[in-house]
């Protein structure tokens, strides 16, 4: 087996293999990742009753699982029948990424008699502060000389306090 993103790519034991692709491996939280699984028979013999699993991290939360595929807490269990020489199984994955901070998801499958092969992939979630500024202007014109006030609002719509922001405030005359 091995395991890789398109970053990283490890070889892990004989003629198996397992991909999982990602378009990164760095994400915000809150956002969705989308990862890909693939498992392959890549030597001569078709393989039979391929237990695999795979550990979720903390940190995500699956959005819709493939048929067959069943959930127990952090784990996703399935079984593949029947592998064909050079056939491959794809396993979608979908993931929301609630928690900021390193995240491992770790696969296991298990094969023949005794067989073996286990991998891992780590990515990381940052938390970020977004912050919106809104300028809300007078209901009506003001008279010209006569002071005018603005209301301005900042919003954090992150997942991470905002740091080092100051406030500022100042009047403006108007030459008219």
């Amino acid at each position: 087996f091995f395991f890789s993103s398109r970053r990283r790519h490890t070889r892990l034991q004989g003629d198996w293999s397992s991909d999982v692709c990602s378009s990164d491996l760095e994400f915000i939280q809150g956002s969705t990742a989308e990862y890909e699984l693939l498992i392959e028979n890549a030597g001569a013999v078709p393989a039979k009753q391929i237990d695999c699993s795979v550990a979720l991290p903390p940190g995500l939360e699956i959005q819709a699982l493939p048929q067959g595929i069943q959930q127990q807490g952090n784990l996703l269990r399935w079984t593949i029948d029947s592998l064909d020489a050079q056939e491959q199984f794809v396993l979608p994955l979908q993931c929301a990424m609630t928690t900021a901070g390193q995240q491992e998801f770790s696969f296991l499958a298990k094969f023949g008699r005794g067989g073996v092969a286990q991998c891992q992939l780590s990515t990381r979630v940052d938390a970020v502060a977004d912050l919106q500024l809104e300028v809300i202007e007078p209901q009506a014109p003001a008279p010209v000389g006569h002071p005018v006030v603005y209301e301005i609002r900042l919003s954090n719509q992150g997942s991470k306090a905002a740091e080092r922001s100051e406030e500022h405030t100042s009047e403006l005359q108007s030459p008219c």
